[in-house]
Protein backbone atom coordinates (compact mmCIF):
# COMPACT_ATOMS: atom_id res chain seq x y z
CA UNK A 1 0.00 0.00 0.00
CA UNK A 2 2.75 2.43 0.92
CA UNK A 3 4.54 1.65 -2.36
CA UNK A 4 1.34 2.38 -4.28
CA UNK A 5 1.05 5.71 -2.47
CA UNK A 6 4.65 6.54 -3.35
CA UNK A 7 4.01 5.77 -7.01
CA UNK A 8 0.92 7.98 -7.04
CA UNK A 9 2.83 10.82 -5.44
CA UNK A 10 5.65 10.23 -7.92
CA UNK A 11 3.15 10.74 -10.76
CA UNK A 12 2.12 14.04 -9.18
CA UNK A 13 5.77 14.97 -8.82
CA UNK A 14 6.32 14.26 -12.53
CA UNK A 15 3.30 16.37 -13.40
CA UNK A 16 4.82 19.22 -11.40
CA UNK A 17 7.60 19.53 -13.97
CA UNK A 18 5.01 19.97 -16.70
CA UNK A 19 2.81 22.28 -14.67
CA UNK A 20 5.24 24.81 -13.24
CA UNK A 21 8.71 23.36 -12.96
CA UNK A 22 8.65 23.13 -9.16
CA UNK A 23 5.18 22.03 -8.06
CA UNK A 24 1.94 20.38 -9.10
CA UNK A 25 -0.51 23.24 -9.56
CA UNK A 26 -3.99 21.94 -10.43
CA UNK A 27 -5.06 25.49 -11.28
CA UNK A 28 -2.94 25.20 -14.43
CA UNK A 29 -5.07 22.25 -15.58
CA UNK A 30 -8.51 23.77 -15.07
CA UNK A 31 -10.91 22.14 -17.49
CA UNK A 32 -8.70 19.04 -17.68
CA UNK A 33 -8.23 18.18 -14.00
CA UNK A 34 -11.05 19.15 -11.58
CA UNK A 35 -9.86 21.97 -9.35
CA UNK A 36 -11.72 20.88 -6.24
CA UNK A 37 -15.45 20.33 -5.90
CA UNK A 38 -17.72 23.34 -5.45
CA UNK A 39 -20.79 22.87 -3.25
CA UNK A 40 -19.85 19.21 -2.58
CA UNK A 41 -22.64 16.71 -1.99
CA UNK A 42 -23.21 14.48 1.03
CA UNK A 43 -20.99 11.69 -0.29
CA UNK A 44 -18.00 13.98 0.25
CA UNK A 45 -19.01 14.60 3.87
CA UNK A 46 -19.51 10.92 4.66
CA UNK A 47 -17.99 8.97 7.54
CA UNK A 48 -14.89 7.21 6.21
CA UNK A 49 -13.83 4.64 8.80
CA UNK A 50 -14.57 1.75 6.42
CA UNK A 51 -12.09 3.16 3.88
CA UNK A 52 -9.16 2.59 6.24
CA UNK A 53 -7.55 -0.50 7.74
CA UNK A 54 -9.30 -1.64 10.96
CA UNK A 55 -5.87 -2.52 12.35
CA UNK A 56 -4.86 1.13 12.51
CA UNK A 57 -6.23 4.01 14.57
CA UNK A 58 -8.49 6.45 12.80
CA UNK A 59 -10.01 9.83 13.60
CA UNK A 60 -12.71 11.95 11.99
CA UNK A 61 -14.43 15.08 13.12
CA UNK A 62 -17.06 17.52 11.91
CA UNK A 63 -16.34 21.05 13.12
CA UNK A 64 -18.70 24.05 13.23
CA UNK A 65 -17.90 27.68 14.00
CA UNK A 66 -20.86 29.95 14.71
CA UNK A 67 -20.32 33.65 15.19
CA UNK A 68 -22.37 36.60 16.36
CA UNK A 69 -20.80 39.47 14.41
CA UNK A 70 -22.67 42.14 16.36
CA UNK A 71 -21.69 40.98 19.87
CA UNK A 72 -18.29 39.60 18.76
CA UNK A 73 -18.96 36.17 20.24
CA UNK A 74 -17.71 32.92 18.70
CA UNK A 75 -19.02 29.42 19.38
CA UNK A 76 -17.15 26.28 18.37
CA UNK A 77 -18.80 22.86 18.16
CA UNK A 78 -17.42 19.53 17.05
CA UNK A 79 -18.49 15.92 16.79
CA UNK A 80 -15.44 13.65 16.88
CA UNK A 81 -14.96 9.94 16.22
CA UNK A 82 -11.87 8.22 17.64
CA UNK A 83 -11.06 4.60 16.76
CA UNK A 84 -8.15 2.84 18.41
CA UNK A 85 -7.62 0.11 15.81
CA UNK A 86 -7.38 -3.59 16.54
CA UNK A 87 -3.56 -3.43 16.79
CA UNK A 88 -3.69 -1.09 19.82
CA UNK A 89 -4.62 -3.30 22.74
CA UNK A 90 -3.80 -0.67 25.38
CA UNK A 91 -5.81 2.16 23.78
CA UNK A 92 -8.80 3.53 25.69
CA UNK A 93 -9.66 6.48 23.46
CA UNK A 94 -12.36 4.71 21.44
CA UNK A 95 -15.61 6.59 21.21
CA UNK A 96 -17.60 9.65 20.23
CA UNK A 97 -16.64 13.07 21.61
CA UNK A 98 -18.75 16.23 21.60
CA UNK A 99 -17.23 19.66 22.15
CA UNK A 100 -18.74 23.09 22.74
CA UNK A 101 -16.65 26.21 23.27
CA UNK A 102 -17.18 29.94 23.56
CA UNK A 103 -14.80 32.81 22.83
CA UNK A 104 -16.40 36.13 23.79
CA UNK A 105 -14.11 38.91 22.64
CA UNK A 106 -16.25 41.53 24.40
CA UNK A 107 -16.61 40.06 27.91
CA UNK A 108 -13.53 37.79 27.69
CA UNK A 109 -15.68 34.89 28.93
CA UNK A 110 -14.09 31.87 27.28
CA UNK A 111 -14.70 28.19 27.98
CA UNK A 112 -14.67 24.71 26.47
CA UNK A 113 -16.48 21.55 27.53
CA UNK A 114 -16.31 17.97 26.22
CA UNK A 115 -18.34 14.82 26.65
CA UNK A 116 -17.30 11.28 25.71
CA UNK A 117 -19.60 8.41 24.72
CA UNK A 118 -18.89 4.76 23.89
CA UNK A 119 -19.70 3.57 20.40
CA UNK A 120 -22.56 1.55 21.90
CA UNK A 121 -24.42 4.89 22.14
CA UNK A 122 -23.51 5.91 18.59
CA UNK A 123 -25.55 5.37 15.43
CA UNK A 124 -24.92 6.35 11.83
CA UNK A 125 -27.40 6.21 8.95
CA UNK A 126 -26.62 6.86 5.31
CA UNK A 127 -23.45 8.69 4.37
CA UNK A 128 -23.71 11.58 6.74
CA UNK A 129 -26.31 11.42 9.52
CA UNK A 130 -25.01 10.82 13.05
CA UNK A 131 -26.83 10.26 16.34
CA UNK A 132 -25.61 9.65 19.89
CA UNK A 133 -28.07 8.88 22.67
CA UNK A 134 -27.32 8.74 26.39
CA UNK A 135 -29.05 5.74 28.06
CA UNK A 136 -31.09 8.12 30.25
CA UNK A 137 -32.31 10.00 27.19
CA UNK A 138 -33.17 6.73 25.49
CA UNK A 139 -35.17 5.56 28.52
CA UNK A 140 -37.03 8.87 28.84
CA UNK A 141 -37.60 9.33 25.13
CA UNK A 142 -35.72 12.64 25.06
CA UNK A 143 -32.97 11.58 22.66
CA UNK A 144 -30.94 11.81 20.64
CA UNK A 145 -28.43 13.57 22.87
CA UNK A 146 -26.44 14.70 19.85
CA UNK A 147 -27.29 14.63 16.17
CA UNK A 148 -25.96 15.79 12.83
CA UNK A 149 -28.42 15.56 9.93
CA UNK A 150 -28.10 16.56 6.29
CA UNK A 151 -31.55 17.90 5.37
CA UNK A 152 -30.28 18.23 1.79
CA UNK A 153 -26.92 18.87 0.13
CA UNK A 154 -26.94 22.51 1.27
CA UNK A 155 -28.68 22.34 4.66
CA UNK A 156 -27.38 20.79 7.87
CA UNK A 157 -28.97 20.52 11.31
CA UNK A 158 -26.86 20.13 14.47
CA UNK A 159 -28.42 19.41 17.86
CA UNK A 160 -26.83 18.80 21.23
CA UNK A 161 -27.72 18.41 24.90
CA UNK A 162 -24.55 18.63 26.99
CA UNK A 163 -26.38 17.84 30.22
CA UNK A 164 -24.82 14.59 31.48
CA UNK A 165 -21.97 15.06 34.01
CA UNK A 166 -21.26 11.32 33.98
CA UNK A 167 -20.14 11.67 30.36
CA UNK A 168 -17.95 14.72 30.89
CA UNK A 169 -14.45 14.20 29.55
CA UNK A 170 -12.98 17.56 30.45
CA UNK A 171 -14.01 21.19 31.00
CA UNK A 172 -12.07 24.44 31.06
CA UNK A 173 -13.52 27.75 32.20
CA UNK A 174 -16.96 26.33 32.98
CA UNK A 175 -18.33 24.24 35.86
CA UNK A 176 -19.10 20.55 35.49
CA UNK A 177 -22.74 21.05 36.47
CA UNK A 178 -23.28 23.71 33.80
CA UNK A 179 -25.39 22.64 30.84
CA UNK A 180 -25.34 23.61 27.17
CA UNK A 181 -28.03 22.88 24.60
CA UNK A 182 -28.27 23.81 20.95
CA UNK A 183 -30.41 23.30 17.89
CA UNK A 184 -28.91 24.95 14.83
CA UNK A 185 -29.62 24.78 11.11
CA UNK A 186 -26.92 25.85 8.67
CA UNK A 187 -27.81 26.86 5.13
CA UNK A 188 -24.77 26.74 2.90
CA UNK A 189 -23.78 29.77 0.86
CA UNK A 190 -20.35 28.56 -0.29
CA UNK A 191 -18.53 25.27 0.07
CA UNK A 192 -15.48 23.61 -1.49
CA UNK A 193 -13.66 20.29 -1.26
CA UNK A 194 -10.17 21.09 -2.51
CA UNK A 195 -8.49 17.78 -1.69
CA UNK A 196 -10.77 15.55 -3.75
CA UNK A 197 -8.03 14.95 -6.34
CA UNK A 198 -5.63 13.75 -3.63
CA UNK A 199 -7.96 11.69 -1.45
CA UNK A 200 -6.74 8.25 -2.56
CA UNK A 201 -2.99 9.02 -2.22
CA UNK A 202 -3.60 10.63 1.17
CA UNK A 203 -5.68 7.64 2.27
CA UNK A 204 -2.82 5.29 1.42
CA UNK A 205 -0.34 7.32 3.45
CA UNK A 206 -2.83 7.98 6.27
CA UNK A 207 -2.13 11.72 6.42
CA UNK A 208 -4.95 13.98 7.60
CA UNK A 209 -7.51 15.16 5.03
CA UNK A 210 -9.61 18.34 5.05
CA UNK A 211 -12.97 19.22 3.48
CA UNK A 212 -14.40 22.74 3.77
CA UNK A 213 -17.78 21.65 2.47
CA UNK A 214 -19.66 24.66 3.92
CA UNK A 215 -17.19 27.43 4.71
CA UNK A 216 -19.88 30.11 4.58
CA UNK A 217 -23.41 29.52 5.93
CA UNK A 218 -26.51 31.32 7.11
CA UNK A 219 -27.57 30.02 10.51
CA UNK A 220 -30.84 29.83 12.43
CA UNK A 221 -31.76 28.23 15.74
CA UNK A 222 -30.84 28.60 19.40
CA UNK A 223 -28.05 28.10 21.93
CA UNK A 224 -28.92 27.76 25.62
CA UNK A 225 -26.26 27.95 28.34
CA UNK A 226 -27.10 27.44 32.02
CA UNK A 227 -24.33 28.30 34.45
CA UNK A 228 -24.45 28.98 38.21
CA UNK A 229 -28.26 29.01 38.14
CA UNK A 230 -28.47 31.61 35.35
CA UNK A 231 -29.66 30.76 31.83
CA UNK A 232 -28.77 32.59 28.64
CA UNK A 233 -30.60 31.84 25.40
CA UNK A 234 -29.25 33.06 22.08
CA UNK A 235 -31.72 33.11 19.18
CA UNK A 236 -30.09 33.11 15.75
CA UNK A 237 -32.44 34.41 13.07
CA UNK A 238 -30.55 33.82 9.82
CA UNK A 239 -29.74 37.52 9.39
CA UNK A 240 -26.39 39.03 8.46
CA UNK A 241 -25.63 39.36 12.17
CA UNK A 242 -24.85 35.63 12.22
CA UNK A 243 -22.68 33.39 10.08
CA UNK A 244 -21.41 29.82 10.42
CA UNK A 245 -18.56 27.74 9.05
CA UNK A 246 -18.41 23.94 8.71
CA UNK A 247 -15.59 21.60 7.78
CA UNK A 248 -14.37 18.08 8.50
CA UNK A 249 -11.07 16.24 8.92
CA UNK A 250 -10.12 12.57 8.94
CA UNK A 251 -7.15 10.25 8.71
CA UNK A 252 -4.65 8.16 10.64
CA UNK A 253 -1.71 10.53 11.17
CA UNK A 254 -0.98 14.20 11.53
CA UNK A 255 1.93 15.64 9.54
CA UNK A 256 5.28 14.50 10.94
CA UNK A 257 8.93 15.37 10.29
CA UNK A 258 11.47 13.01 8.70
CA UNK A 259 13.32 10.56 10.99
CA UNK A 260 16.37 12.81 10.92
CA UNK A 261 14.49 15.47 12.94
CA UNK A 262 13.78 14.64 16.59
CA UNK A 263 10.33 15.38 17.99
CA UNK A 264 11.78 17.90 20.48
CA UNK A 265 13.76 19.69 17.75
CA UNK A 266 12.23 23.14 17.02
CA UNK A 267 12.44 22.27 13.32
CA UNK A 268 9.78 19.60 13.90
CA UNK A 269 7.25 22.38 14.45
CA UNK A 270 7.45 23.21 10.74
CA UNK A 271 5.74 19.89 9.93
CA UNK A 272 2.17 20.80 10.69
CA UNK A 273 -1.04 21.98 9.09
CA UNK A 274 -3.23 25.02 9.59
CA UNK A 275 -6.20 26.80 8.08
CA UNK A 276 -7.20 30.41 7.74
CA UNK A 277 -10.57 32.01 7.11
CA UNK A 278 -11.85 35.50 6.31
CA UNK A 279 -15.36 36.52 5.34
CA UNK A 280 -17.91 39.28 5.17
CA UNK A 281 -21.71 38.98 4.84
CA UNK A 282 -23.34 40.64 1.85
CA UNK A 283 -24.87 44.10 2.19
CA UNK A 284 -27.07 46.17 -0.08
CA UNK A 285 -23.98 47.40 -1.91
CA UNK A 286 -21.37 44.65 -1.45
CA UNK A 287 -21.40 40.92 -2.27
CA UNK A 288 -20.91 38.02 0.13
CA UNK A 289 -17.20 37.30 0.62
CA UNK A 290 -15.72 34.05 1.90
CA UNK A 291 -12.05 33.04 1.71
CA UNK A 292 -10.70 29.75 3.05
CA UNK A 293 -7.09 28.62 2.83
CA UNK A 294 -5.05 25.78 4.27
CA UNK A 295 -1.41 24.77 4.19
CA UNK A 296 0.49 21.76 5.48
CA UNK A 297 3.97 20.23 5.38
CA UNK A 298 4.57 16.50 5.90
CA UNK A 299 7.26 13.90 5.38
CA UNK A 300 6.16 11.08 3.04
CA UNK A 301 9.13 8.70 2.78
CA UNK A 302 12.80 8.65 1.77
CA UNK A 303 11.89 8.63 -1.93
CA UNK A 304 9.37 11.46 -2.09
CA UNK A 305 10.78 13.35 0.89
CA UNK A 306 8.81 16.32 2.19
CA UNK A 307 5.61 17.56 0.56
CA UNK A 308 3.78 20.86 1.01
CA UNK A 309 0.09 21.27 0.17
CA UNK A 310 -1.77 24.55 -0.31
CA UNK A 311 -5.52 24.80 -0.90
CA UNK A 312 -7.41 28.09 -1.34
CA UNK A 313 -10.98 28.96 -2.30
CA UNK A 314 -12.05 32.59 -2.77
CA UNK A 315 -15.71 33.47 -3.32
CA UNK A 316 -16.98 36.98 -3.97
CA UNK A 317 -20.67 36.96 -4.81
CA UNK A 318 -22.06 34.71 -7.51
CA UNK A 319 -19.72 35.87 -10.26
CA UNK A 320 -16.20 35.59 -8.80
CA UNK A 321 -14.48 32.38 -7.79
CA UNK A 322 -10.79 31.58 -7.47
CA UNK A 323 -9.54 28.09 -6.62
CA UNK A 324 -5.90 27.15 -6.15
CA UNK A 325 -4.42 23.73 -5.38
CA UNK A 326 -0.65 23.30 -5.11
CA UNK A 327 1.31 20.25 -3.96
Amino acid sequence: MARTACLLFAVLAALSVVASGIRFDASNFEGIIPVGVKQPGQKHERARRESYSPDKPFFQWWYFWVRDLQENVNYGLSFDLSYCGSSQADCDDDGFYAMFSQVDRSTKKNFAKYEQYPFDDFNRSGDFNLKVTHPDDAAQGTGPTYSLTALDDNTFRITGRMVHPDRQWTADGIATESTIEWDLTLKRVYGWYGQNLFEIPARLTGVIQWNTYAHDCLVTGSIKITEAGATRVMQLDGSNRYRAYADMNWGIDFPSPPPSIAEDDPAALDFAWGWYYAGQPATDTTPEISIIGGVGLCYVDNIIGNMTGRFIDVRIGDGTSLETIQV
